[in-house]
Formats: C-alpha cells, structure tokens, sequence
C-alpha cells in the first residue's frame, strides 16, 4: 500500500481525526450525516492519493503488481500502527486480516494463508475508524480476487481499485472505482475466468 498512497500533510490527517472525534463525543443529536461504522463508531476518511493510471488497463496493473490471486477473509491478525507526517498527529491504524488463498495466476499457492493488510482500522484509543477516501473496509467473510503488492513473506497489500469482490460467483468492480480499465474488464466474470485472465498477463 506504501507504493500506491502518499497521504496529503499531517495537519489534513490530524483535523479529520479531530472532527471524527468531536463528532464521536455528540450526544444523541449530533448532527445527521455523520458516517458511522458496524460498531456505531465515528468513520474518519483521510485524503489519499492513488495512482489510479495502474487501474488503467488489467495488464498495466498485474505488470506494476507482484501477484493476483483469489481468496477469503477467514480471520484476522495484529493490526499496527503507522507514524504519518512529523511525529505529533496519532498514529494510524494498519489492519491484517488472514486470508486463504483459493487460485492462484502464481504464487501464493492454493490452500495457503497469507495475511494482506488494509490502511485503516479503529486508532489506538479507540475513537474512530479510520479508512481512505474511495475505501471500503474488508471484513471476515469476504472474497476477493486481489492484486497486490508483496510486502513481506506472506504478507500482501492491494490498493481500494485492486481489491475486487466476489458476490454470487461473480467478481464485481470496487465500489467507487467501477469505471476503471480493469475494473471493466474484470467485473461480471467468475473467479477462475479473473484468474485465467490475470494469468496470462
């Protein structure tokens, strides 16, 4: 994820955690429009910038990529936490979720469980979820076909136009991001036909 965000300066992300959190501190009045997660916590959304022309086309995006591979949410892991700007805004939550890896155009192996990481989560002190703008949180349960970067040993990261999911047999484009090249190409297709076709990239 590292090589697909760079967050607008500190202050921009310190102001959204502060209205996030003021806005958490309301009383049953507060004011409607306020997004709010599963949990009834405040959601604050943080400024990203995408590098949006790798969804151009799906070649241009398994290219900048290290592997694609369909999977389930099936647990969750440790999440960390990240310093963003100089040092005084809090730091921001990393979310890892375990996935088990169903297809593969490569690595990971079928059967495997890697663990794939979203910017986001609920911030230290437990006030506000964190999440990009144009994200949407990942959750036990869910299926994807992922394209993503390797961060580690079995560890991965896919950008919020990288991360494709899969209802009724069918991958879908991210929401918000269904009028991209590759989001295009690979909505309405099953997961093994995605695989093929990320395959032959």
């Amino acid at each position: 994820m590292r090589h697909l965000l760079r967050a607008r300066p500190g202050a921009l992300i310190a102001a959204a955690l502060a209205i996030a959190l003021l806005a958490g501190c309301g009383s049953s009045g507060d004011t409607p429009g306020i997004e709010r997660d599963a949990d009834g916590l405040p959601v604050a959304r943080v400024a990203a910038r995408y590098a949006t022309a790798l969804a151009n086309d799906v070649d241009t995006l398994v290219s900048s990529m290290d592997a694609s591979f369909t999977g389930e949410i099936i647990g969750t892991g440790a999440g960390r936490h990240v310093q963003i700007g100089r040092g005084r805004e809090q730091p921001l939550p990393v979310s890892v979720f375990l996935v088990r890896v169903e297809a593969s155009a490569g690595a990971p192996a079928a059967g495997s469980v890697v663990r794939v990481e979203q910017f986001g989560g609920v911030t230290k002190g437990g006030e506000v979820r964190v999440l990009l703008a144009g994200d949407t949180a990942m959750s036990v349960g869910d299926r994807y076909v992922f394209v993503a970067r390797q961060d580690g040993p079995e560890t991965y990261s896919a950008s919020a136009f990288a991360r494709f999911p899969i209802a009724d047999g069918r991958v879908t484009a991210p929401a918000g991001w269904d009028a991209t090249g590759a989001s295009r190409a690979l909505a309405g297709r099953t997961p093994a036909e995605a695989i093929e076709m990320l395959a032959g990239q």
